[in-house]
């Protein structure tokens, strides 16, 4: 009576357990199994639903290793064996396994009892999923800061060129306004290149003082009134010399309910605006540049959507899956 007392009370501490535990005996069959392997089974996890008291794990595991090519079950078999022989004293792997819900990782120890004489041994499958997937997620977030931190060199590397380039011309039509055989036309003429190089050297920097802020979460946006149409003949203002030294045409298109005025921070517009036709004239050798300026209407809002087209070679699927991903391009230079 103590002996029966004494292995249920065994049996409801193995039950209790959320490790997944299996009593086979040398030849591999099965002699128990606890609550947790049976509902794991019930879930259909892969081949331990096929588990059960009296089949053999052996067996199973030698049938899905050759039917499916399966190199986790080849080893744990491999492990029974070593085990049961006394080969070696314990065995263990770590493997993944499905389920139809969820994948799952486990943890897979094999060990032998005391003694010799019969032959038993314990299989313990413990699930590490929560650190796996924790192990997932850290080296997720370690690979996005190499990509980020790359990502970020080859962005100050292209800033630094060009910021390189007005200052060399800044610096060039400085030197030549110190010739004193200039007429006042080439010394007018070298004013304004400086000068023109001036403001587009302090667009740089004031891009890359947005980017320090957007980092710092210091960046603020505004809500005014602003004009509509100066808004769009700004951005083509900026950006209309460069098409047309490459020869391409500028299309727009209103939508005729278009009002005048709208509320929008105009300078960040402005800067989107400007990035978007400047990478269509940058990526487009013949054709057209399309700005395109449309009224959304909705039962709370009224907004307005703008559209840059090309017919320059567009974005790869690959490409476009990584924009919008701070520090990304689709093309780094």
């Amino acid at each position: 009576e103590l002996l029966r007392e004494s292995e249920q009370f065994a049996r409801s501490i193995v039950d209790a357990l959320p490790t997944h535990i299996a009593i086979v005996d040398g030849n591999g069959t099965v002699l128990s199994i606890n609550r947790a392997w049976r509902e794991f089974a019930a879930l259909g996890g892969e081949g331990n639903d096929r588990v059960g008291e009296g089949t053999n794990y052996l067996a199973v595991c030698d049938e899905m290793a050759g039917a499916r090519k399966d190199q986790r079950h080849a080893a744990f078999a491999t492990g029974i064996r070593a085990v049961a022989r006394g080969q070696q004293h314990e065995f263990a792997q770590e493997y993944s396994a499905h389920t139809p819900q969820e994948k799952r990782w486990f943890h897979g120890r094999i060990t032998r009892f005391p003694g010799d004489k019969p032959v038993r041994l314990v299989i313990a499958h413990e699930d590490i999923s929560r650190r796996k997937l924790a192990e997932e997620e850290v080296n997720k977030a370690k690979e996005d800061a190499e990509l980020a931190n790359l990502a970020k060199s080859a962005f100050l590397a292209n800033t630094s060129h060009e910021i390189r380039t007005p200052m060399n011309a800044i610096l060039g039509y400085a030197e030549m306004l110190l010739d004193n055989q200039q007429t006042d036309a080439e010394r007018q003429n070298c004013v304004r290149t400086i000068r023109r190089n001036g403001e587009h050297l302090l667009a740089i920097i004031n891009d890359i003082l947005d980017i320090s802020k957007i980092e710092a979460q210091k960046l603020t946006v505004e809500k005014i009134n602003c004009e509509l149409p100066q808004l769009v003949a700004d951005v083509i203002g900026l950006t209309r010399p460069w098409a047309q030294k490459k020869g391409l045409k500028f299309e727009i298109e209103f939508d005729r309910l278009i009002p005048r005025q709208i509320q929008t921070d105009p300078l960040r517009a402005k800067q989107v605006l400007v990035n978007l036709v400047s990478n269509a004239i940058k990526f487009t050798e013949t054709g057209r540049i399309k700005i395109g300026i449309y009224r959304e209407i909705s039962y709370f809002t009224h907004t307005i959507r703008f559209e840059v087209s090309d017919t320059g070679i567009g974005m790869s699927g690959e490409e476009m899956a990584r924009l919008f991903q701070p520090f990304m391009q689709a093309d780094v230079s």
